[in-house]
């Protein structure tokens, strides 16, 4: 069986959301360093919206039961990541998300893996 398109369009996103989300200048000027992770903050958020929608559009057309379970848990964590996100822009905070990096890195493999599978 040949692979959709469609999860080919997952793993882009995916793929550009983990490279550009974590392209943030780390200067060491701490004003210029917390407005840049600001934008990159913004940028990363778009990124996992934009892989939510392409999930989510899997999921309209998607048959198999076990790939839509999995396509699920997929969203259900990044949709978590951006809510952590989202809060440490609300409480000001500024950091380079090693965690979300490592969180990130999983969800690309899982859905690689998905992908790969069928």
């Amino acid at each position: 069986m040949e692979k959709p398109m469609h999860h080919s369009l997952i793993l882009a996103l995916v793929f550009t959301f983990f490279v550009v989300g974590f392209n943030v200048n780390d200067s060491t000027d701490s004003a210029y360093a917390g407005s840049s992770r600001a934008t990159g903050n913004a940028e990363m958020i778009q990124h996992v919206n934009d892989t939510i929608t392409a999930v989510i559009q899997v999921l309209s057309t998607e048959k198999d039961l076990h790939i839509k379970k999995k396509l699920y848990q997929s969203v259900a964590l990044l949709a978590d990541l951006g809510r952590r996100i989202t809060q440490d822009q609300i409480d000001g905070v500024t950091h380079d998300y090693p965690d979300i990096h490592k969180e990130l890195g999983k969800i690309m493999k899982d859905l690689d893996q998905l992908n790969n599978g069928r």
